[in-house]
């Protein structure tokens, strides 16, 4: 690695924490309870009432709706992983709802371009093999041993202990894939890791620091990005992953690497053992799900659901929806939450938040309806900035719309414009446009 003497010159940026990153993905979110304020059979029921987060599915006319595999048609040509709300994470094969109780998972395609985050290829022992293409890129005249490898809360990891008395370096980095991975000006690319204190501490590391780092395609070193992670604790691995993300600035640029630092004090002892899972590097402004990889890079594929069997929508009908957006406000594309529409993208209508601002939106096209009333979060008519790893709580009613056959959840319905997050709740009033103060205490 080039870079070495410049990992000294570290510029701060923003990292959202671990706790806001399990918020992200939904954790401790609540949902208005519909049923309750709108019971199931009821003279105001919902015709369709999904509740992801208790595993709860209703839909007048369709007895055969009794889950996820019989209400739901999913569509993902790969594995992907969701964490529950004790932060367990678990895989779900190809094609299959990722629904824990936190709720439904619905994301944009990605890669991890980091080709072992399951630390494959490592050997404990003093100093012990490091996993397979990790290696230590400035020693910091430390040694590093591997104690051992395991997983917690599913996320496998590996324990390393670095020792010994800096030298005028002043730091130890240590990279997770010494191949780095092509990349080109402005693009914008997000690093994280799950970092544990388990023994020793931290006296004598000044600061945790993620970096990725703007390279030319000779790996020549350009820029770099760093943010200072959350000081590691003895807390669980899942509640502390550590993110940064920056922006290729540089013409030149032709690749990019991920590596974790230790910021410490020359000749002052460090001894601390720091437990690291699933370090992932992915092409996109903020970290999604955890991609597992063994020797090669992994792609994710888009989530698209969509509601099986349809019921028949009449000219008045009303949309409610609730989750938790993992993108930041200013994130460059729709992302919907919920969808109705004739199966084309000219006649439609949902909830989803807008692109480059976070604000909510629900406005309908073509023969999708006319908006009657709409709410968000208890607000009548406001369309507020839906804030990122925030619930959002919205409802939608209209009338004069015609021919609306196919309902997707998490995705226009052309298979676009993924949430990016969690999804606790949707619900469709089918041919019944619900009142001002129904679509507001809906959102409450």
């Amino acid at each position: 690695m080039r870079c070495r003497d410049r990992l000294l010159v570290i510029a701060l940026a923003l990292l959202a924490p671990a706790a806001a990153y399990a918020q992200s993905m939904g954790l401790g979110a609540g949902v208005p309870d519909v049923a309750m304020v709108y019971p199931r059979g009821g003279a105001t029921s919902p015709g369709l009432d999904y509740i992801f987060s208790a595993g709860s599915y209703y839909q007048n006319g369709t007895p055969a709706c009794v889950s996820a595999a019989t209400c739901l048609t999913v569509t993902r040509a790969s594995v992907g992983t969701a964490v529950d709300a004790s932060g367990n994470w678990s895989s779900f094969a190809n094609n299959i709802a990722r629904i824990t109780n936190v709720g439904l998972t619905v994301e944009e395609a990605r890669t991890n371009s980091t080709r072992n985050n399951t630390m494959v290829g490592a050997v404990a022992g003093t100093p012990g093999t490091l996993p397979t293409n990790w290696t230590i890129a400035v020693a910091d005249s430390l040694t590093t041993n591997v104690i051992g490898t395991g997983t917690e809360s599913g996320i496998n990891y590996i324990d390393l202990q670095v020792v010994g008395t800096p030298d005028a370096s002043g730091s130890w980095v240590l990279s997770f894939d010494a191949a780095a991975s092509p990349a080109s000006q402005n693009q914008v690319w997000t690093g994280s890791v799950f970092i544990k204190l388990v023994g020793g501490n931290l006296t004598n590391i000044s600061s945790t620091v993620a970096v990725i780092q703007s390279l030319t395609a000779g790996l020549g070193f350009l820029s770099q990005g760093a943010g200072t992670c959350s000081v590691p604790t003895v807390a669980s691995l899942t509640s502390q992953r550590c993110f940064e993300a920056y922006t290729l600035p540089d013409a030149t640029a032709g690749a990019v690497n991920f590596l974790l630092a230790f910021v410490t004090t020359t000749g002052q002892p460090v001894n601390v053992t720091l437990r690291i899972g699933w370090p992932q590097l992915e092409l996109g402004a903020f970290a999604t799900t955890p991609i597992k990889t063994t020797n090669a890079t992994v792609t994710r594929a888009a989530d698209v659901v969509a509601v099986t069997t349809v019921p028949s929508i009449g000219s008045a009908y009303t949309d409610f929806a609730s989750g938790t957006p993992a993108a930041p406000a200013t994130f460059a594309s729709n992302q919907a939450l919920y969808w109705v529409s004739d199966g084309t993208n000219t006649n439609t209508s949902g909830l989803y938040r807008i692109a480059s601002t976070g604000n909510a939106g629900n406005t309908p096209a073509g023969t999708g309806g006319t908006v009657g009333n709409f709410a968000f979060n208890g607000t009548l008519n406001v369309a507020p900035v839906l804030a990122q790893s925030t619930i959002v709580k919205g409802a939608v009613a209209l009338t004069g719309a015609s021919g609306m056959t196919a309902v997707n959840i998490g995705s226009r319905g052309d298979g676009t414009l993924q949430w990016n997050g969690t999804i606790q709740r949707v619900s469709l009033w089918p041919t019944v446009a619900l009142t001002s103060g129904q679509v507001t205490n809906l959102t409450k």
